[in-house]
């Protein structure tokens, strides 16, 4: 099938009269017309009446670009560079308006949201599922604080964001005079330290040019993280005359290189001996996969030399759920494996935290070669971008046949499958009218994505949540690179799963890198409620910018550390700490969404949510709204004494994966 008419399948779903694309600025939000295909329980949902997207902000958006040319200021020169690099998005606050107005009026793809930490998150989204560079933006010392979350658990991620920032004037360092000059101008690049790849606080206009390069070459060559440049005011606006006012004004070509790392045949020879001698070999795929675009060769070599593969890293899809090989929701398996193959892992979990055993053996392929060995002892250790690495190994491997093997893989599956279906049994049973067990939200949701009339690749999906992530994740498949983002990966922090989604949303507006043949389609997000009071605002950003993203919040009443904290069955006594980890109950998101210019629908029984998660489809792609779907449930769910299974366990690395 053609990747064109492949796309046009992938817009085909139980809605034969969808409509994918923006409204229009005039359309008002709160019009009961305007969820009428959802019947009158969506209408009865619809948003506060008067909500409309204000009629100045599509015309601004689609406003004339303006020549911009020497003589010019620093900022531009700033926006000439980030252009030539293809910076495929900026996603920010207001502030640093310099820098932010030459980004936008440079044509890049710019998208202001409400918190500035959130809008870091939504770059880190941006660059997980679409594997393209978006910029994030921030005035200085505060706010670049409010931000600094997203830039930690970036670093963790190895996710690529140009985190920009103001500052006050050079010519008053060590005079705090200026707002943001307490510590002097390079306080906020400090800020960051430890957490970017690099930084720049940039001093002499004339080398603004030298030192954008700089970041570019150091976002896309080598392992990537995020890096800072820090913009004094006086450098912003510094007249340059001309080009020859700039430092090493060269293009990117004769600044940074494409080329990338090729493996030592030694290694190359090392690896394939002990691959032919394996009985039992596996092949775990992590980010490096998807930031070299490997995934095709990754299947050659899987099906050539008959290696099952798993998945790990903060998205997923390198390696489709789908193909007969894929052993990521087959566990069980991983204790037999006699040899792990690791390419793209660009972190390793500590000893242990992967599920094979003790006496496995393991391969690594990795662009450093400092990190090879350094968390993890290995066998073999190979120097090489990913792709080149899966390359020389599919030429050098022999065809294989492993029948047993993959026999074994696909039992352990099947027995996966099993026990999905009984932890679903058991907790059906506690389902009541009045809230709904984790383990009926997670199966409705696999059903809904995979099982129903909407193609099972179409759907990009948020993987977010605290104890409801343990049931969903389980449910969760990817059938193409980026389509699911692993929320809390490595980093664990409660809260950006919505900022997460407008990121992501972002990138399949502008169908950016892997997500082209999926421009315009819905996501789904799913969250817990503490996540949700973190960055719930968001929301109203995706009303906005017309966003077609389901949000589901499983709203137990409660932080998921609650569990660890509440007194033994059969004591009247409280724990002095266990009011420390509760909210009020039945607290009523999805009315909020309404008032924020979304859709929004309380669901408290667990045969409404299906229904609910379709007609909040329907309202994506026919009105490109974004939904509020709270999920009412209660804390005491996750006590396995009294509603078993409680709060489940973990595998890694897999569909369960969590953290590594």
């Amino acid at each position: 099938m053609s990747r064109e008419k492949k796309t046009n399948v992938s817009r085909r779903h139980f809605l034969n009269a969808a409509v994918v694309g923006p409204v229009a600025a005039s359309v008002t939000v709160g019009s009961t017309s305007a969820m009428a295909a959802g019947g009158a329980e969506a209408a009865a949902a619809a948003p506060e009446a008067g909500i409309k997207v204000p009629p100045e902000f599509e015309p601004s958006r689609a406003a004339p670009l303006p020549a911009i040319d020497f003589p010019t200021t620093g900022a531009n020169v700033f926006g000439m560079c980030c252009k030539a690099e293809g910076l495929a998005a900026f996603i920010h606050c207001p502030g640093n308006y310099d820098v932010e107005n030459a980004l936008a009026e440079q044509g890049i793809p710019s998208y202001s949201g409400r918190h500035d930490g959130a809008m870091g998150h939504a770059c880190d989204a941006f660059y997980r599922v679409s594997g393209e560079i978006a910029a994030f933006n921030a005035q200085y010392g505060g706010c670049i604080a409010m931000g600094a979350a997203p830039f930690l658990i970036a670093e963790g991620c190895c996710s690529p964001i140009l985190i920009l920032s103001g500052a006050g004037r050079v010519r008053d360092e060590d005079t705090g005079r200026a707002k943001g000059m307490v510590a002097g101008t390079w306080r906020d690049q400090w800020m960051t330290t430890g957490v970017t790849k690099w930084g720049k606080t940039i001093i002499t206009a004339g080398r603004i040019w030298e030192h954008t390069a700089e970041a570019f070459r150091q976002m896309r060559t080598g392992v990537p993280r995020p890096v800072h440049l820090v913009f004094p005011s006086d450098i912003c606006t510094a007249k340059i005359n001309s080009a020859s006012d700039l430092t090493y004004h060269v293009d990117k070509s004769r600044y940074r290189t494409e080329t990338q790392p090729h493996p030592d045949p030694k290694a190359i020879a090392a690896a394939v001996a002990l691959l032919k001698t394996a009985q039992r070999p596996m092949i775990v795929c992590g980010q490096g996969v998807f930031r070299s675009k490997a995934w095709e060769i990754l299947a050659k070599l899987a099906e050539k030399a008959q290696i099952p593969v798993t998945e790990t890293g903060p998205q997923r899809g390198k390696f489709s759920d789908g193909h007969p090989l894929s052993a990521s929701a087959a566990p069980d398996c991983y204790p037999s494996v006699d040899l792990v193959l690791i390419v793209g892992q660009y972190k390793m979990p500590p000893i242990g935290g992967w599920a094979f055993g003790p006496s496995t053996k393991y391969v690594r392929v990795h662009l450093d070669a400092t990190e090879i060995g350094r968390d993890l002892p290995i066998d073999v250790g190979i120097v090489s971008c990913e792709k080149a690495a899966l390359e020389a190994l599919y030429e050098q491997t022999p065809p294989m046949k492993r029948d047993a093997w993959i026999a074994e893989v696909r039992a352990a599956a099947k027995k996966y499958e099993d026990q999905r279906a009984a932890i679903h049994a058991q907790g059906v049973k506690h389902n009541d009218v009045n809230a709904v067990h984790p383990a009926s939200i997670a199966k409705a949701l696999g059903d809904f994505l995979y099982n129903g009339k909407i193609p099972r690749d179409q759907t990009t999906v948020v993987s977010g949540g605290f104890g409801i992530a343990r049931y969903t994740r389980q449910y969760l498949r990817a059938y193409r690179p980026g389509q699911i983002l692993n929320g809390p990966y490595w980093e664990i922090v409660v809260g950006p799963d919505v900022a997460y989604t407008f990121g992501a949303a972002v990138a399949m507006e502008l169908g950016a890198g892997s997500q082209a043949a999926y421009k315009g389609s819905p996501l789904v997000c799913i969250t817990g409620d503490a996540g949700f009071g973190i960055t719930g605002m968001e929301i109203e950003t995706l009303a906005k910018y017309r966003m077609p993203a389901i949000v589901i919040v499983y709203n137990n009443n409660c932080w998921g550390t609650w569990a660890s904290h509440h007194p033994p069955l059969g004591l009247d006594r409280r724990d002095r700490r266990e009011f420390l980890h509760l909210f009020q109950e039945n607290l009523r998101y999805d009315k909020m969404a309404q008032a924020l210019g979304a859709y929004g629908e309380y669901v408290q029984k667990a045969d409404d949510l299906l229904p609910a998660l379709e007609r909040s489809y329907d309202v994506a792609v026919r009105h490109r709204l974004p939904s509020v779907i709270n999920v009412q449930s209660r804390k005491e769910f996750w006590d396995a004494r009294v509603y078993p299974p409680g709060q489940l366990g973990k595998i890694e690395p897999g569909v369960g994966a969590y953290y590594y």
